[in-house]
C-alpha cells in the first residue's frame, strides 16, 4: 500500500505556502487495499447499462428527485432525461433528449440541475440552459450563452437562485430569474477543474485544475456575488485532480485525485473562516487505476467513488464514512469503460456512473450483497 509523503495546509489569499512545523500529515485510511478491498458487491438494477450517448461525460438529479440528466458529445443528442421507473425499483427511462445547442461538440461537458438543467459545452465555449418537464426538454430564454473560456464545471446553489459555470480562467456567476433566464454576477480569477457548494450555500469549493490547491469563495446569500475566502494546498506532486464534493451534512469535503488518490478534509458549516482541516488520504488501488469521480449519501454515511482502469471496464466503490472523515472499503460494482461521473438518486437508494467510452449509464442498489 502506497502512502503519500505530501502535506496539506490551509492559507488566506490565492497562495499559500506550506511548511513542516505548521500542516497536518497525511494519514491512510484502513480498510484500503490495492484491489479496494473485498467487500461486497452492488447489485445491478435492471435493465443497466442504459443508453445514454456516444460519449457520455456527466450526470446529475434535478432538486425534484425526478430526473436524472446526462450530458454526452458526439452523438446525436447531447442532452437526455430519464425518469425513474415506478414500477422496477431505480430502472431508467429516456423520457426526453435535446441538442445543446452546438452541431457536433468534440470535448467534455458539465451538467448541473436544480429547478433547470444546464449544460456547459467545454469545445463551443457556451452554457445551455433548459426547463424540465415529464416529456420534454425546453430551452430557456437566451440560450445557449456564450462564454470568454471553455467551460470545466458548473453548480447549482441548493436555494436554485445563482449558477456558477468554472472555465480554464475564471468563475462566473448569475443569477437565475424567471423561466431559468441568468444575469451575469461578478467573476474571479480560479483555473476550475470541479465545483461544489456547501449545504447552506455559503462557500464554494473550487478544485484548481492546477493540481495543487482547493480555493474557496464566500457566497453572498443575497445577491450571489464571490468573494476569495481561503486557498488550501495540498501538494506539490504531480497529480490530476478530477473532483471534489463536499458531504451534504457539510461536515467532510472530499477531492478525487486520479492516479492520486483521494482526500478528505474536514469542514465546519458554522463557522465563518471556512478553513478545511485535518487531512487524510486514500491511496488509489495499484496502478493503473483513477479515482474520477465523487458521489456521497444524503445521509452522509457512504462515499462513492468512479474508478476507471485503462481501456478495460471500471468500477465504483463505496466507502462507510467514520469518525474524522476515515473510510472504510465495504462494497463495489463493476461498471462500463472509463466511468466519468457519478450520482446518487434523492433517495441515496440507487446508484448511476457515467461510462464515457461505453456511452452508457451503469445503475446499482446501494444495499450491498454478499458475493
Amino acid at each position: 500500500m502506497r502512502r503519500w509523503t505530501g502535506q496539506a495546509c490551509a492559507g488566506i489569499g490565492v497562495l499559500a505556502f506550506c511548511f513542516a512545523t505548521g500542516c497536518n500529515g497525511f494519514f491512510v485510511y484502513p480498510g484500503s487495499t490495492s484491489s479496494g478491498g473485498a467487500g461486497d458487491v452492488l447489485p445491478v438494477l435492471s435493465g443497466s447499462p442504459y443508453a445514454a450517448g456516444s460519449a457520455v461525460d456527466a450526470l446529475a438529479v434535478d432538486r425534484t428527485g425526478n430526473y436524472l440528466l446526462a450530458a454526452a458529445f458526439g452523438g446525436s443528442s447531447d442532452l437526455m432525461m430519464y425518469t425513474f421507473d415506478s414500477t422496477t425499483a431505480g430502472k431508467l427511462s429516456l423520457s426526453a433528449s435535446a441538442k445543446t445547442g452546438v452541431t457536433d461538440p468534440t470535448g467534455p461537458v458539465a451538467v448541473a440541475a436544480g429547478t433547470y438543467v444546464y449544460v456547459a459545452n467545454a469545445t463551443a465555449s457556451t452554457l445551455s440552459g433548459f426547463s424540465m418537464s415529464p416529456a420534454a426538454l425546453t430551452p430557456v430564454g437566451n440560450s445557449p450563452y456564450t462564454l470568454p473560456f471553455n467551460p470545466t464545471s458548473v453548480a447549482v446553489n441548493p436555494a436554485n437562485t445563482f449558477l456558477y459555470v468554472g472555465t480554464s480562467t475564471a468563475i462566473y456567476g448569475y443569477s437565475i430569474g424567471a423561466g431559468g433566464v441568468l444575469t451575469p454576477l461578478n467573476a474571479v480569477i480560479a483555473p476550475v477543474q470541479s465545483m461544489d457548494i456547501s449545504p447552506d450555500g455559503q462557500w464554494l469549493f473550487v478544485l484548481d485544475a492546477n493540481g495543487q490547491s482547493i480555493d474557496e469563495f464566500l457566497i453572498n446569500l443575497t445577491t450571489g456575488v464571490l468573494s476569495q475566502g481561503p486557498t488550501t494546498i495540498y501538494s506539490n506532486s504531480v497529480m490530476t485532480p478530477r473532483a471534489i464534493k463536499i458531504a451534504p451534512n457539510g461536515a467532510y469535503l472530499f477531492v478525487a485525485l486520479g492516479t492520486g488518490g483521494d482526500l478528505v478534509y474536514t469542514f465546519n458549516t458554522a463557522a465563518t473562516s471556512g478553513a478545511l482541516t485535518n487531512p487524510l488520504t486514500l491511496p488509489a488501488p495499484t496502478s493503473p487505476l483513477s479515482d474520477n469521480a465523487l458521489a456521497v449519501s444524503p445521509d452522509s454515511s457512504t462515499l462513492y467513488i468512479a474508478r476507471s482502469n485503462s481501456a478495460s471496464a471500471g468500477t465504483v466503490a463505496a466507502y462507510s464514512i467514520g469518525s474524522g472523515g476515515s473510510l472504510t472499503f465495504s462494497a463495489q460494482g463493476t461498471t462500463g469503460v472509463q466511468p466519468y461521473s457519478v450520482v446518487l438518486n434523492a433517495a441515496g437508494t440507487h446508484v448511476y456512473v457515467a461510462n464515457r467510452s461505453d456511452g452508457t449509464i451503469s445503475g446499482f442498489s446501494t444495499t450491498a450483497t454478499k458475493p
